[in-house]
This record gives structure tokens, C-alpha cells and sequence, in this order.
């Protein structure tokens, strides 16, 4: 399972001339990428992308150059999403022309025209960022639901399942039975293995199996036995993605990973699954 494509936002007046520039962040860059043409569009993109994970901006929306409103809506947005990465650039306007309060709101700048090699250092960085900060809003969003005793209702439900099934059979309770109620129930069991960045001092030694569901229109899902570890989308594919996000955030607590330089400890896929089955049955 690999990690999903970081979302990135251009914003250009001129998307026709961008479309080169889109490209790049698109083929090189793994990015998806989508696009608004002015400050108002560009409010409705962030609106409608809570998954946002980095910005490159033209700071002058407009042909003449000659104001500066994609600067000023950098500034605004990283006040409201702090630790985003944003680019800018120009083709009238070098960094040094804006403003300090402006200038602080972008971590790279390019000019247009700039070189190629310039240019994929720039799709290099802005994609080694938005993972980063990928990862800074999960561990943000698992503290305050940690602080604030959220639950994500996925474990209360599944014990429910769980207890009617014990309720029900006689004997031993295989995780094939466990698989069938849950899927009536609307779940699915999915295992997926820990993808871990190269500068990670983790690598996975055993698959983590989680629990997903869709309601119709979004998907959610949890890392089985870390309630905590929770993620809401548009797909199971996004779901997945960012419960392999938060195992990479939190592998040390979790103990499905070893560290990078020693030998993996032997576990079998259905390990986690079946020490929660047995937690579970236990209780009951």
C-alpha cells in the first residue's frame, strides 16, 4: 500500500501558460494537483480540499502585475494551515520586492523562466514537505482527539459485533466467522504493510490490519486495537492511505515496526488481529 499522492494547489491567473509548470508537479512529482485561477477560487479549493499538503502560488493574479494578491493570500493561508509549505513566484516581482511580512510566508521561491534543474529541486523539496506535514497534522489530529477522549465509534461497534457473534456460537471463534460478521455488519478487514521513508529508523515487519467501512458517500476507517489511529475519505484507498500515514507517525508505540538496523522478529500477518480477537472473547 503506498502512501496516497500529496495534494497541491497552483494558483495562476494564467493556467493556459501554467499548464507546463502543472505538469511537472504532476510527472515528477507524484503530486495531484488541482488548480484556481484567483483568490476566490483558490478559497473555495482550500474549502473544498481539507487534505491540502502544499501550495505554489503566482504572488500577481492578475496580467498587469501589479498588485500583489497572491501574496497577500499566502500570508493568510499560513496562518490558517501553519507549517504548509508554499511557493511562490513571479514574472514581474523578485522575493526581495514584497514585503518581510509577505517574503516569511514562502518557503521556496522561484522565478519564472527559472532552470530546469531549479525546478525539480523545487518539486523535490514541496514533496518531501507535504509529507512532512502530512504527518505533523496526523500527530496534531491524534493528540487532540487523545486530549479530548474522542473515540472514533469504529471499536465500540466492532466489540458490539463481536459480542453478538460470541452471544451466538458455540466453541472456538475463527477469524474467518469474525470476517463473515463483520462484513455483514458493513466492515471490511484490510492488512496493509507500513510504507516508511527512507530517513525513517523504522522498517515494518508485520502487516497492520485495520477495519474500513463506507456509509455511502465517505469511508472510514482504524488501525485494530489503536482506536486512536482513525481516518476519514472520500475512498478506501485515501482511508488506508492515512491510517499507513499515522503507523508511520507512531510506529515506535506500536510495535509493528524494528528498527532499521536489526533483525525483524518473525510475526505472521494475522498477528495484531488475533491477540484483539482473543482480548476481545476474554471480555466477554
Amino acid at each position: 500500500m503506498a502512501l496516497a499522492s500529496p495534494t497541491l494547489l497552483i494558483i495562476d491567473d494564467k493556467l493556459d501558460e501554467a499548464q507546463d509548470y502543472v505538469e511537472l508537479f504532476q510527472e515528477i512529482g507524484g503530486f495531484r494537483v488541482v488548480t484556481a485561477a484567483s483568490v476566490a477560487e483558490a478559497e473555495r479549493r482550500v474549502a473544498a480540499e481539507p487534505g491540502l499538503e502544499a501550495v505554489s502560488t503566482d504572488i500577481s493574479l492578475s496580467s498587469e502585475g501589479m498588485d500583489i494578491d497572491g501574496a497577500a493570500f499566502a500570508q493568510t493561508l499560513a496562518a490558517r494551515l501553519p507549517g504548509i509549505p508554499i511557493a511562490g513566484y513571479s514574472g514581474f516581482r523578485s522575493r526581495s520586492d514584497l514585503p518581510r511580512e509577505y517574503q516569511e510566508s514562502f518557503r521556496h521561491w522561484i522565478e519564472r523562466g527559472a532552470s530546469v534543474t531549479a525546478l525539480h529541486d523545487l518539486v523535490t523539496a514541496l514533496r518531501t514537505e507535504a509529507f512532512e506535514y502530512r504527518s505533523a497534522r496526523a500527530r496534531r489530529s491524534l493528540e487532540f482527539r487523545t486530549s479530548h477522549g474522542l473515540s472514533s465509534g469504529l471499536s465500540d461497534e466492532v466489540y458490539e459485533v463481536v459480542q453478538d457473534l460470541c452471544s451466538t456460537r458455540h466453541g472456538a471463534i475463527t477469524l474467518t466467522d469474525l470476517e463473515d460478521a463483520l462484513h455483514h455488519a458493513g466492515f471490511l478487514m484490510k492488512a496493509v504493510m507500513p510504507v516508511f521513508r527512507s530517513d525513517s529508523p523504522f522498517r515494518a515487519r508485520s502487516p497492520v490490519v485495520c477495519w474500513v467501512r463506507t456509509t455511502g458517500e465517505e469511508w472510514e476507517g482504524e488501525v485494530i486495537g489503536q482506536p486512536s489511529l482513525y481516518a476519514a475519505g472520500r475512498s478506501q484507498e485515501e482511508v488506508l492511505s492515512g491510517l499507513v500515514e499515522l503507523v508511520d507517525v507512531f510506529a515506535d508505540q506500536l510495535g509493528i515496526a524494528t528498527a532499521a538496523e536489526s533483525r525483524p522478529p518473525r510475526s505472521g500477518p494475522a498477528a495484531s488481529l488475533t491477540a484483539y480477537l482473543d482480548s476481545v472473547v476474554e471480555l466477554h
